[in-house]
C-alpha cells in the first residue's frame, strides 16, 4: 500500500521527457532505500503508543465467570454435631466497569505521545529530504566523475603523444633525458588520474545503486547555464533562519521532542497526586461457597476509588529528576540543530555565489579552449600547427569542460543543502530542479553504466 501511495504521490513527474529519468530514480529511491523504510514506519509505532496512553484514560470493562461442581463434606462441631456429604453446582458471573476519573500522570502520557507523534511524522520527513538531498548528490558526482575521467583520458593522449615526439627528439640530439623523463612523469600523472577519477566514478556508481536499487541507469549531462537556471528568492540569512524555523523537518521534530520531554516532566512530578476512579460491577452468584450452598446473589456495586501515594521508596523522585535531565538533552539539542541548520544556510548560500563565479570563469575558459582547439586544427592544415598541439588543446578543452560541470555540481549541491536546510527540499522543489534541467536542445551526453 505504502509503494502505491507513493507513485501514485509522484504521477504527475512522469510527464516530463528527459527528466524522467530522474523522476524514476527517486520513485525507486522512495521504496528500496533501507533507511527510508525505517522511518516510514516509525509514525505508525509512535501512533500506537498515543492509542495505548489514551486507552489509561477510557473505561476499562471486563468479565469474568466460572462454573463447576464441589464436592463439600461438613462436620459439626458441637455436642451431637452430624457430618454431611454435599455434591452441589458452583457458579460465579461478573461484569466490572472502572472509569478513571483522576488520572494526572495517564493525562501527560496522553499529552507527551501526542508530541512524540507530530516528532515522528517530522522526522520522517527529514528522512525524505535526506534521501532526495543523497540522490541529487550522487547525480551531480556522477557527472563529475565521467567529466574528470574523459579529461584524464585527454591528458593521458596529449602526455603519450608529448613522450613520444621527446623521444625522438632524444634520438635526434635535440633534448635531453631529463625533458624525456619529465614527459614520462607527466604521463604516469595522467594515468593516475584516470584511475582516481574510475574510482570514483565506480563509488558513486555503488552510491546510487544502494540508494535506488539500481544497477543500471541512464543521466543526462547538466545544462552548461545550470547554475543561472536554479531557483533563488532570498539571500537574507536573517530571514531565512525565520522561515527554516517554521518549516525545517529537523527543527520542528526537535522542538515536538522538547515539548514531550517537558510533559515527562510533568508526568513524573503528577505520579505524587492522588488518583480518583468510579467503579461499578454487577455479579452473580449460586453456591459459590461453602457457606452459600443453595443460596443466590445478585449484587449491583457502584463506588469511587481514591488512591494517594504516601511512599514509593525514592522512585518517584528519581524519576522526577531523571525527566529533567531529559528535558536539559531536549533542549539543547534543539539549539545544536538550529545552530547546525543556520550554519547550513551560510554555508550554502557563500557556495551558490562562488559556485555562479566559477561557472562564469570556467565558461569564460571553456570557449577560449575551443578558440584554441579550433585554432590548431587549422593550423595543422596551414602546417603552422602539429598534431600534439591539437591533442594538447583537446586535453585543454576537456580539463575546461569539467571544470564547467565542475561548477554546476558546486552549485546544484549548495542549492540542494539550502533547500533542506530551509525544509523545502520536497516534491514541488524537484519540480522546480526538472524544469532547470530541461534542455533548450537534446543533450549531447548521457552517464551510463551497470549492464
Amino acid at each position: 500500500m505504502r509503494t502505491a501511495l507513493v507513485l501514485s504521490t509522484l504521477a504527475a513527474f512522469a510527464s516530463a521527457p528527459a527528466q524522467a529519468m530522474l523522476f524514476d530514480a527517486w520513485s525507486k529511491a522512495l521504496v528500496h532505500d533501507a533507511d527510508y523504510q525505517i522511518a516510514l514506519t516509525e509514525p505508525d509505532i509512535k501512533r500506537e503508543d498515543h492509542v495505548q496512553a489514551r486507552s489509561q484514560l477510557l473505561p476499562q470493562i471486563s468479565a469474568q465467570g466460572s462454573r463447576g461442581k464441589a464436592d463439600a463434606k461438613i462436620t459439626g462441631t458441637g455436642p451431637g454435631g452430624t457430618t454431611l456429604n454435599r455434591n452441589y453446582d458452583a457458579n460465579l458471573w461478573a461484569l466490572q466497569i472502572r472509569q478513571p476519573l483522576v488520572r494526572p500522570s495517564a493525562f501527560y502520557a496522553w499529552r507527551s505521545s501526542s508530541k512524540r507523534v507530530a516528532a515522528s511524522t517530522a522526522q520522517l520527513q527529514d528522512a525524505r529530504q535526506t534521501l532526495l538531498a543523497n540522490l541529487i548528490e550522487t547525480m551531480a558526482q556522477l557527472q563529475f566523475a565521467e567529466a574528470s575521467l574523459t579529461a584524464a583520458k585527454a591528458s593521458v593522449l596529449g602526455a603519450q603523444q608529448k613522450l613520444s615526439f621527446t623521444q625522438r627528439q632524444l634520438s635526434a640530439g635535440n633534448v635531453t633525458r631529463r625533458e624525456t623523463a619529465e614527459a614520462q612523469t607527466a604521463l604516469a600523472l595522467a594515468q593516475q588520474q584516470i584511475a582516481e577519477a574510475m574510482l570514483d566514478k565506480s563509488t558513486q556508481e555503488a552510491t546510487w545503486t544502494e540508494i535506488t536499487g539500481d544497477a543500471q541507469v541512464m543521466l543526462p549531462a547538466l545544462p552548461a547555464d545550470l547554475v543561472e537556471r536554479l531557483p533563488l528568492t532570498e539571500s537574507d540569512v536573517s530571514k531565512l533562519l525565520s522561515q527554516a524555523k517554521d518549516k525545517q523537518p529537523a527543527i520542528l521534530a526537535a522542538m515536538e521532542e522538547r515539548n514531550a520531554a517537558a510533559l515527562d516532566v510533568q508526568r513524573a512530578r503528577s505520579e505524587h497526586l492522588p488518583t480518583l476512579d468510579l467503579n461499578a460491577s454487577r455479579s452473580f452468584s449460586e453456591s459459590n461457597t461453602e457457606n452459600t450452598i443453595d443460596t443466590t446473589f445478585l449484587t449491583n456495586r457502584v463506588d469511587l476509588q481514591l488512591t494517594l501515594p504516601l511512599f514509593s521508596g525514592g522512585a518517584t523522585q528519581a524519576r522526577v529528576r531523571q525527566s529533567q535531565a531529559r528535558l536539559a538533552q531536549a533542549e539543547a539539542r534543539l539549539d545544536g540543530v538550529i545552530a547546525k541548520v543556520q550554519s547550513q544556510i551560510v554555508r550554502a548560500l557563500a557556495g551558490l555565489t562562488s559556485a555562479r563565479q566559477q561557472a562564469a570563469s570556467a565558461r569564460a575558459t571553456l570557449e577560449a579552449a575551443e578558440v584554441s582547439l579550433r585554432s590548431a586544427t587549422l593550423g595543422i592544415t596551414a602546417g603552422t600547427a602539429t598534431v600534439a598541439d591539437k591533442i594538447n588543446a583537446e586535453a585543454d578543452r576537456a580539463v575546461a569542460e569539467r571544470d564547467k560541470v565542475r561548477a554546476n555540481v558546486q552549485a546544484l549541491l549548495f542549492w540542494s543543502q539550502l533547500q533542506q536546510a530551509l525544509g523545502l527540499l520536497d516534491d514541488d522543489r524537484l519540480r522546480a530542479l526538472m524544469n532547470a534541467l530541461e534542455w533548450k536542445e537534446p543533450p549531447t551526453q548521457a552517464i551510463s553504466f551497470g549492464t
